[in-house]
């Protein structure tokens, strides 16, 4: 088996930018057979990229943008047609683009962290000054879904926040966090890729499991490629990939590499998964790290239809604020509880303000299902619920860049994880 020698100037490059300290990696990839991998190998002196430290200000309850953007229909995809705001169409003087002229994904001589393959900056100086954009050539172009799957504790999440190197989704130590559908859109010069973390797939032990297994199998459905995460310690093909497989193009991600002694214990992981997925591609990599990372992106994106973008180029998600300070209140109760708190509660937001000139008011009801538990979470003098408070309130003004005023309050809905109407409540 052939190794050939590679390694990746973007992951140099996306590292530095975002700030991101890691091991330092090198990549290896290889062919074999019918499948494509990628195997990372510890080496000193190159800066593997991962998620920035810093998070995109979400300025408004609307969906995440850097401008006001109309949200996506509710069912189906979102038209292909003429983006919101000023026409993008509007002709200009050809001229020869600055460094700051061109996307950041696309290096620039100019930059100090840039190493640019023969030809490639050529072209894309010769395609701009003839006023040409990839993502108005829809031949050029590359857009779809891409439905992130696996089993519980894979690393679904922390892969998605690499890949866009944003945190968006919650991650936590703990099996099962991911509820609802998480969708992340990422942009580069030649295509957009919409990924959708999904929860893990298990065996439903309730109307919840139920509903979230749903929601899995309504997103490989609807998604053009899979992307299928598997944990390096525990190489299993969940129910229904195999099915899915046969009808639409999987990708793999042997996730958690940075736990192997040596990058060769990966091999056996590759056969045996390659056994049940003859035509799947394969790539080693470490989401917590983002090693491999960057690769995987490229080809993800590679691997997706010709077509024009869903999404305008400064959107990073098509959810509102609400969703995801529910999800952050989520993750401190994770974070904070142990055994069967986090699982057995849910988030309501009653109330979210904007206030000018004063703190945003939210205020939240977190359900459990029974009095005990109840007590656990609001505490001794209700002193549990006030670091509750404390840990979601600065993950909250992280998120939205203002200050807000949090108020949770505690109520029991018995058994709501087994009650449709409960479910449908919480939009499940």
């Amino acid at each position: 088996m052939a190794f050939h020698h590679a390694i990746l100037s973007r992951t140099v490059q996306n590292g530095r930018r975002a700030g991101f300290q890691a091991p330092r990696w090198l990549v290896y990839p290889f062919a074999r057979a019918r499948a494509a991998v990628a195997i990372i190998v510890p080496q000193e002196g190159i800066e593997a990229e991962g998620p920035g430290n810093e998070r995109r200000a979400m300025t408004s309850k609307k969906p995440v943008s850097k401008r006001k953007t109309s949200k996506a229909p509710a069912s189906g995809r979102p038209p292909a047609g003429p983006r919101s705001g000023k026409a993008a169409s509007k002709k200009r003087a050809p001229k020869k683009p600055r460094a700051k002229d061109l996307p950041p994904d696309l290096p620039h001589p100019d930059r100090d962290d840039a190493t640019v393959a023969a030809g490639d900056f050529d072209t894309a100086i010769e395609a701009t000054a003839r006023g040409e954009d990839a993502r108005e050539r829809p031949d050029a172009f590359h857009a779809g879904y891409i439905a992130i799957c696996g089993l519980p504790n894979a690393g679904k999440s922390t892969l998605l926040n690499a890949i866009l190197q944003e945190r968006l989704a919650i991650v936590t130590s703990k099996p099962q966090t991911t509820r609802r559908r998480t969708l992340g859109i990422v942009n580069v010069a030649g295509g957009q890729a919409i990924f959708i973390d999904t929860p893990g797939i298990l065996v439903p032990r309730d109307e919840l499991h139920a509903a979230m297994m749903r929601l899995v199998e309504e997103s490989i459905a609807d998604a053009d490629l899979l992307l299928y995460v598997v944990d390096v310690r525990r190489p299993e093909i969940a129910p229904g990939v195999i099915a899915a497989a046969a009808r639409k193009p999987v990708v793999v991600a042997i996730n958690k590499a940075d736990l192997l002694a040596v990058p060769e214990e990966s091999l056996p992981v590759i056969e045996r998964l390659q056994a049940e997925l003859p035509e799947a591609e394969f790539f080693v990599v470490s989401a917590l790290h983002g090693a491999g990372v960057p690769l995987l992106r490229d080809r993800l994106i590679e691997k997706l239809p010709a077509g024009a973008p869903f999404y305008p180029a400064d959107m990073l998600t098509e959810q509102p604020e609400r969703f995801f300070v529910t999800e952050l209140i989520r993750e401190a109760l994770f974070d904070q509880f142990r055994q069967e708190i986090p699982y057995s509660s849910e988030i309501e937001i009653t109330t979210f303000h904007e206030q000018e000139g004063r703190k945003d008011l939210i205020e939240a009801e977190i359900f459990v299902e029974t009095e005990s538990q109840k007590g656990i979470l609001i505490g001794k003098g209700g002193q549990a619920i006030r670091d509750l408070g404390r840990r979601a309130r600065a993950s909250i003004e992280e998120l939205l860049d203002r200050e807000v005023y949090l108020a949770l309050r505690v109520r029991v809905l018995p058994h709501w994880r087994r009650d449709p109407k409960a479910l449908r409540r919480f939009g499940y």
